[in-house]
């Protein structure tokens, strides 16, 4: 047995024996430390896991120890052959292909890369072995030579041409991450993104709130719109501005230019007093919005777009209109949103009983999961881009934060309340919402397969949040004419794919079999070089009704208008 000093001097008792007192000694001992991702307590029962499959196999122990040891000779024999992974960015300096001791270390650093993710194919089951890749992923990804200065080529040329002064702004940047950013490095500077001012700038009036929203109706940029309405919902989880970033890279700018009657609901940035908002709260102000804007446009029914979090809220919300025979939404458009949980994700992987159990407990406690923990867990989903990239850039080389729009949004995160927390995991975990499955909601019980209304449905190939998989089987729920479209890009860039962007292209199967396999799918569909904006648009265009001259005065009698766009719900800090 052997011992370590905490910093407190107590005593940890590193017992491999029984991992189970190991890993209690453990939490006990590092408490609530905002360096430790919200899903810790889930990683370290993940990480005793994978040590008790490790020593329960002395074979594959032995073999991967061969394994590492057979490469690292080769590695050293062959120095001058080997190439470390050719398609790394990360060592793209010079010096990791001209120094010999730095493309030891590339090459070291992939062999034993390949040896952790076989340890864990090898040692555990199916369901343990899909959360403990992940575990393994950030174990990989922290270890890398680019992450500490001194196997930082770059990093250290450039604190030989600053004078050291890149490593003193390195120092100050990270120790304000660590005071006012949660100890995540920052992505952006916080004054140089502005909502109202250089973001979420397009004209328009907030013409409702109730304590929940905030509805915005878009000032018309045209002389004739056309007669039915589109509401978007975002992510109610995120501030609606990923929809409308800033000029040219706007979804909502350029539906508008199109001739749309475009109104948007900004969520509330929920407080620990409304722990007791769930799903059938957002059900509900959802269905409230939708009968707001047919009252608002004196339309009887309206076009509906919703985005992420979202979807399972709108995909409810139709399946008790289905029940009740209620018409008031006429087509749907589900933006990377994931309503069926069947297919596995990252996400879904870190889950179990016993971690949405403790999950539970502690949003309950608090309120609210707050907006900076929940960057955090979707951080680790993409910890290479989003944490270890951003590390080297703001301490190790001391530049500025690289900040885009994206980034910027990403930062200005929003709180969860307790209530949908609670519900969301629950249905994640027992996969309330397949096909063929019954929900209870809003006092009664209810089915997707009753929705019969068409749908336009959009996956982003490249989303490690909603697996573009998770949207395509999601679509499937429904009756109605269905579009399926695999659009370029990861889970909110997809969005801003605007027309004329170079790296735009969306795969599109024009008379697909909705309910054939999607290997079929994906095998049979075509790749189209543009914006899958246009596509959309002309989706919407034949649902969209005649032509009418456009009001240029927002709101109704009813629902006068309240203060300018962007409203004060999306100003509320997390």
């Amino acid at each position: 047995m052997a011992k370590g000093k905490s910093k407190n001097n107590r005593t940890i008792n590193f017992d491999v024996r029984n991992l189970d007192a190991l890993t209690t000694q453990l939490r006990a001992k590092i408490g609530p430390n905002p360096l430790l991702p919200p899903a810790g307590s889930i990683l370290f029962d993940t990480f005793k896991d994978w040590a008790s499959g490790l020593a329960g196999n002395p074979r594959l122990v032995r073999d991967l120890l061969k394994e590492a040891a057979v490469g690292s000779f080769d590695n050293l024999q062959h120095l001058l052959n080997l190439d470390h992974h050719p398609s790394d960015p990360r060592f793209s300096h010079p010096a990791y292909k001209e120094n010999l001791l730095f493309r030891c270390l590339a090459n070291q650093y992939w062999l034993t890369r390949e040896v952790i993710q076989k340890s864990v194919d090898g040692s555990l089951s199916n369901e343990k072995s899909a959360r403990a890749k992940t575990l393994a992923n950030l174990i990989a990804e922290g270890m890398s030579p680019t992450n500490f200065f001194w196997t930082n080529p770059a990093a250290q040329i450039r604190a030989l041409e600053t004078g050291g002064a890149s490593l003193i702004t390195g120092l100050r940047q990270f120790v304000d991450d660590v005071v006012n950013n949660g100890a995540m490095p920052s992505m952006a500077k916080s004054d140089a993104y502005n909502v109202g001012k250089n973001l979420a700038i397009t004209e328009g009036s907030v013409v409702y709130r109730s304590p929940v929203f905030e509805i915005i109706e878009y000032a018309p940029q045209t002389e004739e719109v056309y007669e039915r309405p589109l509401l978007i919902g975002p992510s109610t989880v995120n501030k609606y501005y990923a929809l409308d970033l800033a000029p040219g890279k706007s979804l909502v700018e350029w539906i508008v230019q199109s001739g749309f009657r475009v109104y948007m609901i900004s969520w509330r940035n929920p407080q620990s007093e409304h722990r007791d908002w769930n799903l059938e709260t957002y059900v509900s102000s959802l269905n409230e919005a939708c009968q707001v804007v047919s009252e608002i446009s004196g339309f009887p029914d309206l076009n509906l777009a919703v985005m992420c979090g979202s979807g399972v809220t709108a995909a409810l919300m139709l399946a008790y209109h289905a029940k009740k025979k209620v018409r008031l939404v006429h087509a749907v458009t589900f933006l990377v949103a994931g309503i069926d949980s069947s297919y596995p994700s990252q996400f879904a992987a870190l889950l179990d009983e016993k971690s949405v159990e403790r999950a539970i407990e502690q949003t309950t406690e608090n309120g609210v999961l707050s907006g900076r923990s929940l960057m955090r867990s979707f951080s680790m989903m993409r910890s290479h881009e989003l944490i270890w990239n951003m590390g080297v850039n703001n301490y190790l080389l001391g530049k500025e934060p690289p900040g885009t729009e994206v980034l910027a949004w990403n930062m200005d995160v929003t709180n969860m309340p307790a209530g949908l927390h609670s519900d969301l995991l629950k249905s994640m975990l027992y996969q309330s919402f397949t096909k063929g499955a019954t929900v209870k909601i809003l006092n009664d019980t209810v089915s997707f397969e009753e929705i019969n209304i068409d749908s336009y449905t959009v996956g982003a190939m490249a989303d490690d949040t909603v697996p573009w998989q998770s949207t395509y089987y999601s679509m499937r729920l429904f009756r109605g004419k269905k579009r399926f479209a695999l659009v370029s890009g990861g889970h909110v860039q997809c969005m801003v794919n605007s027309l004329g962007h170079p790296k735009a292209f969306y795969r599109i199967n024009e008379g697909f079999d909705p309910n054939g396999p999607i290997e079929d799918w994906l095998k049979e569909s075509v790749l189209i070089n543009e914006s899958w904006w246009q596509d959309w648009q002309n989706w919407l265009l034949d649902r969209a009704g005649d032509k009418i001259p456009a009001s240029h005065s927002a709101g109704s009698r009813k629902y006068p208008p309240i203060l300018p766009a962007p409203g004060i719900y999306v100003m509320e800090k997390g």
